[in-house]
């Protein structure tokens, strides 16, 4: 591909690549996803402004192949469009599969930022849990007697109320 067709497109940039006119557009977009998934401390932020471009450029690949082939009924059965299209679908898988393993990425550190505060009142004399260790997989793997019973958990994980 040329170097007049990377910034035609813009879909092989670093940076996301914003018309004026998609400017107020991508903030929404940005804004939106910030409220639902809350990202917090600097890894979750780099993972969440990675699934944002990576949803932006989802998008955009969905305008661009609508801008393709506008009169054809059904752009597939198009064949002057079909090397543009089959490019733009090679960028659409690129990024679906970049914003799914963020979106992955990003509930493992929230279920396990989210774990971590239920199991902090119960602080030992032992190191603390490293950021990026499985919390999910510390706890199959131990079963410790020392972790609290459903009542006792501090998160409230269970309504359950201990027998007398």
């Amino acid at each position: 591909m040329s170097d007049h067709q990377q910034s035609q497109h813009g879909l092989t940039f670093r940076d996301v690549v914003l018309l004026e006119d998609e400017k107020e557009a991508f903030a929404h977009l940005q804004e939106s996803l910030e409220a639902e998934l809350q990202p917090q401390g600097a890894l979750e932020q780099d993972l969440f402004r990675q699934l944002v471009v990576a949803a932006w450029n989802i998008r955009r690949v969905r305008r661009l192949e609508a801008k393709l082939v506008p009169d054809v009924s059904d752009p597939m059965l198009e064949d002057l469009a079909d090397p543009a299209l089959t490019r733009l679908a090679r960028y659409q898988a690129r990024f679906e599969r970049s914003y799914f393993r963020c979106l992955r990425e990003l509930r493992i550190l929230q279920t396990n930022r989210a774990l971590r505060s239920c199991m902090e009142p119960r602080k030992t004399e032992r190191e603390p849990l490293p950021v990026l260790a499985s919390v999910a997989e510390i706890t199959k793997r131990t079963h410790s007697p020392n972790f609290p019973s459903p009542a006792n958990r501090p998160c409230g994980s269970s309504s359950a109320k201990p027998s007398s």
